[in-house]
This record gives C-alpha cells, sequence and structure tokens, in this order.
C-alpha cells in the first residue's frame, strides 16, 4: 500500500523540488527586504521582529535590495528577537483576528506578514481560518486554503484532523458553489494521498495491521466477501493508539474493509472508522463489542457486510440489528443472541444473505463442492481431532453433507467447547489406475475462531 502511494507522490514530487528551489531563491531577496524595517505595519509594536520574519511560500517576489537596508537590519539585537518571539507564543485572538484581515491589506508587506504569523499559531488560528473560510473573496480565500492545507499534513494530529476538517467545511459549507470552495475541493484532493499515507504510517506505528487480511466466517475459513479489494485496516488486540490518534482512521482513503478487535475498540474508534470514505465492510469482535455500542453503526452510509463475532450482544440488540444501513449480508457468530432472536432478524431482514451461528469453530478450509480440505488451522479442533489435508467430510454427528453451505448450517449449531463426531473419507492408495478410500470417523472438540492473517 505504502509503493502504491508514493509512486502517486512522484510526479507532483517533481514539480514541487523545482518551484522549491525557484522560492529558495526569491526567499533570501524577500527576507533581505524585510529586514529593512525593524518597525512594519502588521508589527509596529514589535521591536527587532524584521529581522526574523521568513517569508511564506505563497508569496511573490521582492525585486531589490540594497547593502544599506542590510547592515541596518543588523543592528538587531538578540534581546529584541527573543522579545519578539516570546511575544507571539500566546497570541490574543484579537491580534490572530486582525492578522485575517490584513491578508486583503493593499501592502504587500503587511499581507506576507500575516500569513507568517498565522501560520507561527497554527493551534489558535485555526478556529478563525475555519471560521473566515466561508468567505466569498477570492484572494483571502486562496490564502486561507494554502495555509490549511499545509497544516493538514502536519505530523500533529490534533492540527492535521482539524485543518482537514476545515477545508472539508468550506468545500461543502457554502450555501452555493463559490471559487473559494472550488480550491478548497481541489486542496483535498491534492493532499488525500499525502494524508492518507501519513496515516497508515502512524497507525502502523500503533500496532495497527493494514494490508491484506484472510477473515474467518462462520466457523469455516472461507473468503464470503466477493470483493477485489483485499486492504483491509485490523485494529488488534496490541493497539496502543490515544483517543486522538484515533481521528487518523478517517484519512485511510484506499481501504474498504476493517476488522476491529480487543478491548481498545470503544464508541470513538467505531465512529472514526465509519468515516472511513471507502468503507464497505466491517467485522466487530470482541467482548468491547455490546448492544450500546451497535447504535453508532447508524452513522454509516451503507454497509455491504457486517459481521459481529463473538460480540457482548444479546437479544436487546436484535431491533437495532434489523434497523442499521445493510445492503449484502450479516453474520452473528458466537454472540448471545438467541435461536428466536436470530429468527427475528432472518425475517425482518428477508433478501439479505443471513448466516448465525453460536461459535463453534472446526478450523478447516474445503472445497465448496466436494468438501475436500485443502487447509486445517493449527492448534484447531479440526488438526487436535485428527482431520487432514484432502480429507473429504461427509457426516456431522451421523447426518450427511455434501457441499460447503450444509457443513456450515450443522456447525451453527455448536458452541465452542461441544464435541460433534465428524466421518471423513481419506484415501489410503491412490496408484493409478487404482484409488481406495476407507471412512474415518473422529471425535472433534470445537474450538474458537481466531483471526487468521496472510
Amino acid at each position: 500500500m505504502r509503493c502504491c502511494l508514493i509512486m502517486n507522490l512522484c510526479r507532483p514530487l517533481t514539480k514541487i523540488a523545482l518551484a522549491a528551489t525557484w522560492l529558495l531563491s526569491i526567499s533570501l531577496a524577500c527576507e533581505t527586504q524585510v529586514q529593512a524595517q525593524t518597525q512594519t505595519e502588521a508589527l509596529s509594536d514589535r521591536p527587532g521582529a524584521a529581522s526574523t520574519l521568513p517569508v511564506n511560500s505563497t508569496a511573490g517576489a521582492i525585486a531589490n535590495t540594497d547593502t544599506d537596508t542590510v547592515k541596518d537590519a543588523e543592528t538587531v539585537t538578540e534581546t529584541d528577537t527573543s522579545a519578539f518571539q516570546n511575544s507571539v507564543t500566546e497570541p490574543s485572538l484579537e491580534k490572530l483576528e486582525q492578522q485575517i484581515k490584513n491578508l486583503s491589506n493593499p501592502s504587500y508587506r503587511t499581507r506576507q506578514l500575516a500569513i507568517w504569523y498565522l501560520e507561527q499559531n497554527p493551534r489558535r488560528a485555526l478556529p478563525l481560518l475555519r471560521k473566515a473560510g466561508q468567505t466569498t473573496d477570492l484572494n483571502i480565500g486562496a490564502e486561507i486554503i494554502a495555509m490549511l492545507s499545509s497544516q493538514a499534513m502536519m505530523p500533529d494530529t490534533d492540527i492535521s484532523v482539524e485543518a482537514h476538517e476545515a477545508l472539508r467545511e468550506i468545500a461543502g459549507g457554502t450555501q452555493s458553489v463559490t471559487a473559494v470552495s472550488q480550491l478548497a475541493i481541489g486542496a483535498l484532493e491534492g493532499i488525500a494521498d499525502r494524508q492518507e499515507l501519513l496515516a497508515t504510517q502512524a497507525l502502523e506505528d500503533l500496532n495497527v495491521e493494514l494490508g491484506e487480511l484472510r477473515l474467518t466466517i462462520g466457523g469455516i475459513m472461507q473468503n464470503e466477501m466477493g470483493t477485489n479489494n483485499n486492504f483491509i485496516v485490523h485494529v488488534t488486540e496490541d493497539f496502543r493508539g490515544r483517543d486522538v490518534d484515533m481521528r487518523l482512521f478517517r484519512f485511510l482513503r484506499s481501504y474498504e474493509s476493517a476488522y476491529l478487535e480487543g478491548p481498545a475498540v470503544n464508541e470513538k474508534m467505531l465512529r472514526e472508522v465509519l468515516a472511513m470514505p471507502s468503507l464497505k465492510r466491517l467485522v466487530l469482535k470482541g467482548d468491547a463489542i455490546q448492544n450500546e455500542l451497535l447504535g453508532t453503526l447508524f452513522e454509516a452510509r451503507e454497509l455491504e457486510h457486517l459481521e459481529l463475532v463473538y460480540a457482548a450482544v444479546d437479544d436487546k440488540a436484535v431491533d437495532t440489528i434489523v434497523d442499521l444501513p445493510l445492503v449484502g449480508s450479516l453474520r452473528v457468530f458466537g454472540t448471545k443472541i438467541s435461536f428466536d432472536g436470530a429468527a427475528r432478524i432472518k425475517q425482518a431482514l428477508d433478501g439479505l444473505d443471513i448466516y448465525f451461528g453460536r461459535g463453534g469453530f472446526l478450523g478447516v478450509k474445503t472445497s465448496p463442492s466436494d468438501l475436500r480440505v485443502s487447509q486445517v488451522v493449527d492448534n484447531s479442533g479440526a488438526q487436535l481431532g485428527g482431520i487432514q489435508a484432502q480429507d473429504v467430510i461427509t457426516h456431522i454427528n451421523d447426518k450427511p453433507i455434501k457441499i460447503f453451505a450444509q457443513l456450515r448450517e450443522e456447525l451453527a449449531n455448536f458452541a465452542p467447547g461441544d464435541k460433534v463426531t465428524v466421518v471423513v473419507e481419506r484415501t489410503t492408495f491412490a496408484a493409478p489406475p487404482r484409488r481406495e478410500t476407507e471412512p474415518i470417523k473422529l471425535s472433534i472438540t470445537l474450538g474458537v475462531q481466531e483471526t487468521q492473517a496472510n
């Protein structure tokens, strides 16, 4: 995933590198000119400020400098510089609001100093920029969009998320389409890949697994999600992020599936995962998934697949489940929902592909047509009970079965720890043209489904 995103960035980065070289030469000229005055229109009350001011990257060029102004600028003392830096540590809202107004000042230098001042104080300036971004003034709007775009790619999660939300608000918050809202839309598209790359790097550092993941469904290892997008966000038991880190999920626009498990799963995390732009499939596993948490799922736009695995939900959750925005399939496995509750769900969601199981896990992957075992899960009931690859399952508790759907439905009646009798046909001699098989009866203790990753 990282490789794909980095390749997408290569083309614009080449242009950015060329532009950066040009802007550096401009900045040197601009800085020298700014040093010519230690008292300016925007910062007249700050002695020595001009000698330390960098010029914003969105600024144009100031053409000429001279030796005398440079010498004058060198008289600024270290004490004056420190005093200036301390003065901008906690700027007042009034001063920040004045700098936003200065973005439309006829004086070029005043506008550039305003931009620099606002960029030095992103936390306090962001709410004001967010409000001011609703302007229809294209000049002010363009400067605000540029600043928000830069802040949206900062490593500080609080700043980057709020700047991103401000851009989204400006893009869709005006009553009609304006030039400023169009700029915001373009900015969001331009920074999306970079934001996703930064988010994936940060989340992986917090023990979130990002990539291909094989999910086990209904007690059998079987990929039933029917998707060509194999990239899944997997929050594991080892997730160690804070609430603020959970806001990073909304930047993962390339991921259609999410698998959440462990004690860190809560309403905040679920809400942020549901904000993932392409989310279609969701698996929720473990005791942290309770009746009340399911109400958060109403915030989903639409879910093609929902799975509740060993969740601490019961029949009180049935009314919530039947009203969720589900359009494809539902799997309820190893919960406290009764057979009567499951029947109510199936009746209310007629037309959806619904599977209900008590949670007993056999631990095999089979061919759907003849139930030939292609893989046995390590330490599963199947392995411990003696099932081998290439065995063909023919009976469960003396009931004949021929296809995968029958196997799944029969296993749905059993919980972890239940014993079942499994009959398999095993090849004992296979030298062509002869092939000999014999039935073998095995006693299997069903286990608990574990997450199976590639």
